[in-house]
């Protein structure tokens, strides 16, 4: 026969033994969450069942109210990339795919948390869109365009970190890294392009052949000197000693 386990009798020596048990583990609990460690590269903000904004916890070790919630923030850059429609100056409708590089002030991580809290992309999105195409308004879709685009990109960051300092938000950078233009709009830059190139090139080419007859006069004898008239894009060669 198998011999069964008499039943666990509850006497007051073992209520006592149980009870001490479990105010041990929540005693355990309690000190547990009150040693909180903030690592590098973030920030821990206390959101006390007050709401009062205490200063910001850098990384370290503390030993905290265990009443106190710390919600902990990352302070390294972050990348977000947004596609925007856009008008130029002249009114052409465009699309520009856009790079955000941003971080949050360590110093004013307990506005963010507040304030902004997860909602941080939505902000984001929201700041770029209006400085980008207040920005881009201003500007022709050629020099949008063209080499001078970095000019609209760092007048984009000025506006953000103008808006979104206070909050905590600080943008590192702004980069236009690609545009989506109406076809009929992307042949004629590139038209246009080629153009403003080719008729450089030329000019290049008629300075540099009117320097070259310029410097070969001074060799040969006055009575032989050849007039270089020069209009930038043709040349017209005359003997001086015909009339």
């Amino acid at each position: 026969m198998v011999a069964v386990p008499p039943k666990l009798r509850m006497t007051p020596k073992l209520g006592m033994m149980l009870l001490g048990g479990a105010i041990t583990l929540i005693v355990i609990k309690v000190l547990l969450r009150a040693f909180v460690i903030v690592q590098v590269g973030e920030v821990g903000v206390i959101d006390n069942p007050q709401k009062i904004l205490a200063p910001p916890l850098m990384p370290g070790v503390y030993w905290l109210n265990p009443l106190d919630n710390v919600v902990k923030i990352s302070t390294r850059t972050q990348v977000q990339h947004e596609t925007l429609e856009l008008t130029s100056q002249e009114g052409i409708n465009f699309a520009v795919n856009v790079g955000l590089k941003y971080h949050i002030n360590p110093q004013k991580s307990g506005t963010f948390y507040q304030v902004i809290g997860d909602n941080d992309q939505a902000i984001l999105r929201e700041n770029l869109a209006a400085a980008i195409r207040s920005a881009a308004s201003q500007y022709s879709l050629k020099v949008i365009y063209g080499n001078q685009n970095q000019v609209i990109a760092a007048k984009v960051q000025s506006l953000m970190n103008q808006a979104l300092d206070s909050q905590g938000l600080v943008i590192d950078g702004v980069s236009l890294i690609h545009f989506i233009l109406p076809e009929e709009v992307k042949s004629s830059i590139q038209e246009r392009f080629i153009a403003e190139q080719q008729a450089e090139k030329r000019k290049t080419e008629a300075k540099g052949l009117a320097d070259a007859l310029r410097n070969f006069q001074g060799l040969i004898a006055p009575q032989n000197v050849i007039n270089v008239v020069s209009d930038d894009s043709s040349f017209i060669v005359k003997d001086k000693n015909k009339h």
